[in-house]
């Protein structure tokens, strides 16, 4: 008798893991924005609070 086996059963949580951890640190070609979400809003411009784009 075979069982199914759920995702979680096969490591994928896991490997879900490793590849949030990667992404994270930026070895997926991009390097993240570490930017504060409230740079980008209207009160944040407002303020001149800096973003990469406003600082080149």
């Amino acid at each position: 008798m075979t069982t199914k086996k759920t995702a979680d059963d096969l490591g994928a949580s896991e490997v879900q893991a490793k590849f949030d951890e990667a992404n994270a640190k930026g070895y997926f070609g991009e390097c993240p924005d570490e930017t504060p979400l409230e740079n980008y809003t209207l009160a944040g411009v407002v303020k001149g609070l800096p973003t990469p784009e406003t600082e080149r």
